[in-house]
């Protein structure tokens, strides 16, 4: 009788078991459920994941391939070798190729895939081919009002000199509400453009006053595009005119606030003037807008310049400290991410320095000097020997 109890106690046990398991399989995440968790993940490594167990489950399932395909695009960075990123471009094609195959009619496929094919190119060193052109056209065709695949197209023709064609896609994108459509638009077909041009070659050779009348007739001919009065202010800014810049940047945003230059400009002046706080609020604006880093226009290494000079100008010995760790957690983080990595380990360098910290700082500026910053030798020879 006991032998018999604990046999059915056994039983019960196996089939509670049996009904959580069943009940565990199914609230098991399907592909679609798999691929909004890995979109929403911030480890990329987990993601990737996601998109993997999405694919294994349903692989006729077009939007796991998609982004998994737009995982892989972002190996673009550039602080990747060349070699990994040409690897993961073609996983990147391999797997969008799979997702057009499954699924021939979604517009973004076909923007995307124009996409990968232009980084290949890049990567190959081919420049501007048609390949991309046709899939941006493709993404067009299903969807006309597809505003990132006529800004594409309208600047991938830009570059191969198509200008006609251009100007039609990038008016189009900028008459669907496209930012960036509207900012190339105007700089290159708008109808103050040759004067705009004439007035970039004064400013090369100096010709101040001669650049300010030609900017100023390319604002009257166009008077609601930004660039022109971002321009004009740079050139009143090189002929010491600093009020008069001042009033042409708050012109060029109050025209265009999501226009992260205008305040990158005008956070320059503030630089240049002093204004090292007022300076750090328009960083941070450009920083907010996403502003792309270039070799001189990184809003990230501006900023930790200004908190290094405010740090130099501090009477209190706690708060200078507390402003140089800011200015290298900056400097730090912007190594990460540009391309230019001279003037950040330059600053860095000096930041050390200031701190005390002889070997990290004559470390960076020796860095420095590699990356070609020629200054950092006169302060290694005064500080690092």
């Amino acid at each position: 009788m006991n032998n018999l109890k604990i046999y059915l106690f056994i039983i019960l046990i196996l089939i509670l078991k049996s009904n959580y398991f069943g009940q565990s399989t199914s609230k098991s995440l399907t592909a679609s459920e798999l691929i909004e968790r890995g979109m929403q993940k911030s480890s990329r490594k987990e993601a990737l994941k996601d998109f993997n167990l999405a694919i294994r489950i349903d692989s006729n399932n077009s939007e796991a391939y998609y982004y998994r395909s737009s995982f892989y695009y972002k190996g673009k960075d550039y602080t990747l070798e060349k070699s990994v990123r040409s690897t993961l471009m073609v996983s990147s094609l391999r797997d969008i190729n799979h997702a057009i195959q499954i699924n021939p009619n979604e517009d973004k496929y076909y923007l995307h895939k124009g996409r990968v094919l232009l980084i290949i190119d890049h990567l190959e060193d081919r420049g501007y081919t048609n390949e991309p052109l046709i899939m941006y056209s493709k993404a067009i065709a299903i969807n006309k009002e597809n505003s990132e695949a006529l800004f594409s197209r309208g600047f991938h023709s830009m570059k191969m000199k198509k200008m006609v064609g251009a100007c039609e896609d990038l008016y189009k994108s900028m008459e669907l509400g496209h930012e960036r459509g509207k900012s190339l638009y105007k700089m290159q077909c708008g109808k103050g453009k040759s004067y705009s041009d004439v007035a970039f070659g004064n400013w090369v050779r100096k010709e101040y006053k001669e650049a300010i009348e030609n900017y100023t007739k390319a604002i009257e001919l166009d008077p609601n595009y930004d660039v022109y009065y971002n321009s004009r202010a740079g050139v009143k800014a090189d002929s010491k005119d600093f009020s008069g810049a001042m009033l042409d940047y708050k012109f060029a945003i109050l025209l265009e606030k999501g226009n992260p230059d205008n305040y990158f400009s005008r956070g320059e002046l503030k630089q240049e003037l002093g204004d090292y706080r007022g300076a750090i609020k328009d960083f941070e604006k450009a920083i907010e807008l996403k502003m792309d880093i270039g070799e001189y226009t990184d809003p990230h290494l501006s900023k930790g310049i200004c908190y290094f000079s405010l740090s130099l100008r501090s009477n209190s010995e706690t708060e200078s400290k507390k402003l140089l760790d800011l200015a290298i957690s900056i400097f730090t983080y912007s190594i990460k991410k540009s391309l230019y990595k001279g003037k950040h380990y330059y600053f860095r360098g000096l930041a050390n320095l200031q701190l005390h910290k002889k070997e990290e700082g004559c470390l960076d500026l020796s860095k420095a000097g590699e990356l070609g910053v020629v200054l950092a030798y006169d302060k290694i020879r005064e500080v690092c020997n």
